[in-house]
């Protein structure tokens, strides 16, 4: 066992690789989720689902209170300021829309009728039923009709949230793997240098220490200034090991990819969950051989 805090140390320099490399990942998961406007696009997708009815569709994402939620914001390279789609809409919001559009112009006490006939003309399918249901004949007021709307929208947003999830998951695999490639950043190769090196393990071991102390986040860290801490740290990536020349090597290098490609696609938050209990790992391990 007299190994073992070297095993952790090496252990925990690739977890700093890692750690270091998902939050570059997310960087990027975040800005092309943000340029493609993947979250208005995936909500767009399922009001258009469930709503059905494509002029109540429109007319419910042009209402006043749907169009004020729209963000702002100034084109690249210029001044303009132009209005993008609707990212999130508050399930209040939404019922009080959707009642505004079934009920035009009616007073108070008349709005819970004129909303049922509304349905009536609704063409046949979920949509219809669903409306049915959250303003039945037990409903007794547009209060309670309001507040089953917002249940129901808050279900419906759960399937955004989900296909949201999804999508960035998938963008964040493949920049996963643009990004190891990218930086030649070989698990095997990493590892190799850290076991011959006690010197580069004791910098991975306190650089390690310094990020769970600062805990970055993901959205606003310096990728470029991490990057360059690793290459500074002397850890084998960005292309600065020899390649390999013979088919063996390139399949040990192809492998090692491969376990860096499907570790960082694990995400910066689970390495960051490693890294603290493996630091304290290695932290206990060091105590007891002090009191040995």
């Amino acid at each position: 066992m007299s190994n073992l805090p070297n095993i952790l140390s090496v252990a925990i320099g690739l977890i700093l690789l890692y750690y270091v490399l998902s939050l570059v990942v997310s960087y990027i998961t975040t800005a092309i989720n943000q340029w493609t406007e993947m979250r208005a696009k995936d909500l767009k997708y399922v009001l258009k689902e469930r709503l059905q009815d494509a002029d109540l569709y429109e007319r419910f994402m042009n209402h006043p209170l749907i169009k004020n939620l729209r963000p702002m914001q100034v084109k690249m390279m210029g001044r303009e300021i132009q209005e993008t789609d609707v990212t999130d809409i508050p399930a209040t919001t939404f019922a009080t829309a959707l009642l505004d559009i079934l009920t035009p112009d009616s007073a108070e006490e008349d709005k819970l009728a004129q909303a049922r006939e509304f349905i009536k003309e609704l063409p046949e399918g979920d949509m219809k039923t669903a409306l049915k249901c959250v303003i039945d004949s037990t409903v007794e007021n547009i209060q309670t009709a309001r507040q089953n709307l917002e249940l129901w929208y808050n279900d419906v947003m759960k399937n955004v949230s989900l296909l949201y999830t999804q999508h960035a998951r998938h963008i964040a695999i493949i920049c996963a793997l643009v990004v190891t490639m990218a930086l030649d950043a070989d698990s095997i190769a990493v590892a190799n240098r850290l076991w011959v090196e006690p010197a580069l393990r004791a910098v991975a071991v306190a650089k390690a220490e310094e990020y769970i102390n600062q805990a970055p986040d993901p959205e606003t860290v310096d990728i470029v200034g991490y990057v360059a801490e690793l290459e500074e740290l002397q850890i084998p990536i960005l292309w600065s090991v020899p390649l390999p020349q013979d088919a063996p090597g390139w399949l040990l290098k192809v492998f090692g990819w491969a376990i860096t490609w499907l570790a960082v696609a694990q995400g910066s938050s689970f390495w960051y969950d490693v890294l603290k209990r493996v630091r304290s790992a290695t932290s206990g391990s060091s105590d007891k051989s002090a009191t040995t």
